[in-house]
């Protein structure tokens, strides 16, 4: 139902969580309704449907030693993934007047999950802190899947996923060939599909889609080197977002993009050293431009 997979819990590829148990992946998607609002019902172990790796290293258990030995002994991540209880409702009719959301006075996203991709895994903001001095994707390290576990053993994603990049989490697209999988994209002009919602009710795509001219690309971030909006900069809004179909001959909706660097003219990626994309900042989003549902921050 609306992208996301269906696993029971109890298939697919074994996952070495707390202590070396053994965890699967369980994600569930179904129609619900409360108070008068149809949502669409996620209920999710948190469990990837993959087997985490960093550098050809299976990770078992905690992710010190692994993470370590891959990065020439830099600092690791203690915790494990474990499974959690999960239920998230995303609203099918959008709320609010479309200006952005206000909590408490402020614009800012809330820590821990903001939205869901679709094999169950949560999608967080783009810092580290509740300070928001320490972005996450410049200091802490990930898998070749581009998630880790928190200090609650809470796998998560903070930018891109790339084993849920245009549903590669059910074509199995190597994480080698994410880049050759973006440039067939560009190549047939056809947009990256839905990879996941965040809690208002709004899809978020990969990052290939249609600009404002109806242009198949890369789609660019509108945010500039520090980390401030720029209208007219790229070609999202500050939300991280765009009207636009979201496959060849759709009509236009709108849409949070997770972004990633390119070429001044959006057809080719940009990789850094390792061979890896590049994620550009604000990741997933800055803002909701819709209200989202509250009882998703309970997880």
């Amino acid at each position: 139902m609306e992208n996301f997979l269906l696993l029971d819990g109890s298939t697919g590829e074994r996952v070495k969580g707390y202590k070396g148990s053994n965890l699967y992946c369980k994600v569930i998607a179904s129609d619900y309704s409360e108070d008068g609002v149809d949502y669409i019902k996620i209920t999710s172990n948190g469990v990837p449907n993959y087997v985490p790796t960093i550098k050809d290293k299976v990770i078992r258990g905690r992710w010190n030693d692994e993470l370590k030995a891959a990065t020439d002994g830099e600092e690791g991540n203690p915790n494990s993934i474990e499974e959690q209880d999960y239920i998230f409702l995303i609203p099918k009719i959008l709320a609010g007047d479309g200006t952005g959301w206000v909590k408490n006075r402020r614009y800012k996203l809330p820590m821990g999950a903001i939205g869901v991709a679709i094999n169950g895994i949560p999608l967080y903001n783009q810092w580290a802190d509740r300070s928001e001095e320490s972005d996450a994707n410049e200091t802490e390290e990930f898998d070749s899947c581009c998630g880790h576990p928190d200090g609650q053993n809470k796998y998560h994603y903070h930018q891109y996923p790339l084993c849920a990049a245009g549903n590669t989490s059910i074509n199995r697209t190597e994480i080698s060939q994410v880049g050759n999988y973006l440039s067939n994209l560009l190549i047939s002009e056809l947009p990256s599909p839905i990879i996941g919602y965040m809690f208002d009710g709004v899809p978020i795509t990969g990052p290939v889609g249609y600009d404002s001219n109806g242009n198949i690309k890369i789609l660019k971030s509108s945010y500039n080197e520090n980390k401030e909006f720029q209208d007219g900069l790229g070609d999202l809004d500050k939300f991280n977002g765009i009207s636009s179909p979201l496959f060849k001959g759709g009509d236009d909706v709108y849409h949070y993009v997770a972004t990633i660097a390119s070429n001044e003219y959006g057809t080719e990626p940009l990789f850094d050293d390792d061979g890896e994309i590049v994620p550009a900042f604000p990741y997933f989003i800055n803002q909701y431009k819709y209200t989202p549902e509250d009882l998703n921050f309970d997880n």
